[in-house]
């Protein structure tokens, strides 16, 4: 009986047993943790090397782990929680801590689905290498790796702005404009390479290079132009460049440049006077330096020429023996210059002797050998040469008027000793 009592006993115990199981297993706790059979392995995005951010993904898993010692030790990840555009959720991990100067090998897991990612994050570029090409004011840039876009900024700051190694692209003419606008003052700036974002474990991207400076020199003072109003030349040289409005573009100097060659529009031209030109000279850039500031030379227009009439500012006349040249209207505010070019040599206002007056009235006696009969007599109001200090502008020379010398009159001796040769011829 007591057998029998206690085998029911037994029997009445497992029949409670099961019904709690199966109450257990339809309210699902069962205090058992079953495998999440959505859970994949984590996965990596968007690596950022500018703010040393990535974004884990959890992938069904709700805690997720990290490892950098090689598998031995798992700390939890912790970071700001988010959702991307696609919904799946992620945290955005800090990795500020990851040493810049190798690659360096971090694991992750999830607590659900354990399987491991390995990831590498790759070192610095410490073979970027720009070098400044002072002819051209451009850099040459070397050890870019996979970089398509540098960084730079003035050594001053830390205001970095981002541009194409894409020469052909408007953003680096942008940046070369501002080279040579610190070249008015010269700078130092500060370049590396653009990271390149990471996309996923296989592809995560390339940090910033290593800061480089350059150093970008002074630009040089601006020549000095002059004009010669003598000659009406400009003390250019061949290492300098003057800029052609009318091509657009800069073009060599030659030494010694005419004013009617560099300005054609000042000059006085059929009966229209000049007009004031500006022109911009500069040293040109050789292979070592950059071009220098620019000078800028204002040029008046030319004016017209003086009378050399009897009723004008100057005149000629005949009297027994000279060529009398009388400077009427001279003055010491409005010189007159004049020159004589014998018959067969060549006018030319750059190598022409002239001489200047400046009295009213003034007669320069001329004869037979100083100007003789053919000869051209050249006159023009002169100029002026610019002095800033005493607060003198430039002033070309006139244009010029000629006078042609005719045949000179028969001196009285002579005209005596022929009427002599005549009478006797006669009496014989």
């Amino acid at each position: 009986m007591k057998n029998r009592e206690i085998s029911k006993l037994f029997r009445y115990v497992l029949v409670l047993c099961a019904a709690l199981i199966s109450c257990m297993v339809l309210t699902g706790n069962t205090g058992i943790k079953a495998a999440d059979p959505a859970a994949q392995r984590v996965s990596i995005g968007d690596v950022d090397y500018d703010g040393l951010t990535l974004k884990l993904y959890k992938n069904g898993n709700k805690i997720l782990y990290f490892s950098a010692d090689e598998k031995k030790t798992w700390t939890e990840v912790e970071g700001e929680s988010g959702k991307d555009d696609k919904n799946r959720d992620y945290i955005e991990m800090d990795f500020s801590w990851v040493n810049s100067k190798k690659d360096i090998t971090v694991s992750f897991k999830g607590d659900v689905e354990t399987t491991e990612l390995d990831v590498t994050f790759p070192k610095m570029n410490t073979t970027f290498k720009p070098v400044l090409n002072k002819g051209t004011i451009d850099i040459e840039f070397s050890g870019v790796d996979n970089a398509t876009a540098f960084m730079w900024r003035k050594a001053s700051d830390y205001n970095w702005t981002t541009v194409t190694l894409n020469k052909s692209d408007a953003a680096y003419a942008a940046f070369l404009k501002k080279l040579n606008e610190f070249r008015f003052k010269g700078c130092k700036i500060v370049l590396r390479t653009a990271q390149v974002v990471g996309t996923d474990a296989d592809n995560m991207g390339q940090r910033m290079s290593k800061e480089v400076t350059v150093s970008i020199p002074k630009m040089a003072n601006a020549p000095t132009i002059k004009v010669n109003v003598k000659k009406l030349t400009l003390n250019t040289k061949e290492s300098q460049e003057y800029y052609d409005e009318a091509k657009g573009e800069w073009v060599q100097c030659r030494k010694n440049m005419l004013v009617s060659d560099i300005a054609p529009k000042t000059m006085y031209a059929g009966s229209t006077e000049g007009k004031s030109v500006s022109i911009k000279i500069r040293t040109a850039a050789t292979e070592k330096k950059g071009y220098s500031k620019t000078f800028i030379l204002m040029i008046p227009g030319q004016t017209k020429a003086p009378d050399f009439t009897d009723g004008g500012h100057v005149k000629a006349a005949f009297d027994n023996t000279d060529l009398l040249i009388t400077f009427m209207k001279a003055s010491a505010t409005a010189p007159i210059e004049y020159c004589i070019v014998k018959e067969g040599e060549t006018f030319d206002q750059a190598t022409a002797k002239w001489k200047t007056v400046k009295k009213a009235g003034k007669v320069v006696k001329l004869n037979e050998k100083t100007a003789p009969a053919g000869s051209k007599i050249y006159i023009r109001f002169a100029g002026t040469t610019a002095n800033e200090k005493k607060n003198i502008a430039l002033a070309l020379p006139s244009y010029y008027s000629e006078y042609t010398v005719g045949t000179y009159p028969v001196k009285q001796e002579e005209k005596k000793t022929e009427k002599s040769k005549s009478e006797t011829t006669k009496k014989s």
